[in-house]
């Protein structure tokens, strides 16, 4: 079985803990309309490579969200104990942001954004 089948046999299709907060504010929506998902351009599959290969990690989740009309592909990666979000631009695979997860005082997870 090759790797990116592998990885995407373990991948969860839920929202990653850095889309949340604009989730909630109602900036991003799940795509799961096949009219919508027709859209992108590449499959969630090449946006996890992409993912992986920005972050040398391992995907553990992956979603797809409507952003104000542009459709991003939003995936978590695991390189040790680092956990990363990575959005990718579905039309195109550009890779948008990549931001870094850090253990906050209290133990919750505490997001540090760097631009790709």
């Amino acid at each position: 079985m090759s790797p990116i089948k592998s990885v995407l046999g373990g991948v969860l299709v839920l929202a990653t803990a850095a889309a949340l907060p604009a989730y909630a504010a109602g900036q991003m929506k799940p795509v799961d309309d096949a009219k919508e998902l027709s859209k992108a351009h590449i499959s969630m599959i090449k946006a996890i490579s992409l993912a992986q290969k920005a972050t040398h990690g391992k995907a553990t989740r992956a979603q797809l969200f409507d952003e104000k009309g542009a459709l991003i592909y939003t995936v978590e990666t695991v390189h040790g104990k680092q956990v990363m979000n990575v959005d990718v631009r579905a039309t195109d695979g550009r890779v948008l942001a990549t931001r870094s997860e850090h253990p906050a005082p209290n133990g919750a997870a505490a997001v540090k954004s760097k631009p790709s």
